[in-house]
């Protein structure tokens, strides 16, 4: 009987472990998953930044190359 006790105490402290394990390891997965999210969108915000500067600049050069009488086919998507 004091076998059958110690078996399923040693059964429990187990199974304690690995639920803190696995909790512990979705949570830095959960975290991980976060931080890349929160880089994407930075990532994200920069190349929009980065396509509207390009844009401008474009929009500048036709603007000078028309001042100069060059002709500009320029093209705003």
């Amino acid at each position: 009987m004091v076998g059958i006790v110690a078996m399923a105490h040693q059964t429990g402290k187990i199974a304690n472990h690995l639920m803190t394990t696995l909790t512990n390891q979705g949570d830095r997965m959960t975290s991980t998953a976060e931080r890349m999210t929160n880089t994407s969108e930075r990532l994200a915000m920069a190349i929009a930044h980065q396509s509207d500067r390009l844009a401008t600049t474009g929009e500048r050069i036709a603007s000078v190359a028309e001042t100069i009488d060059i002709n500009v086919n320029y093209k705003h998507d």
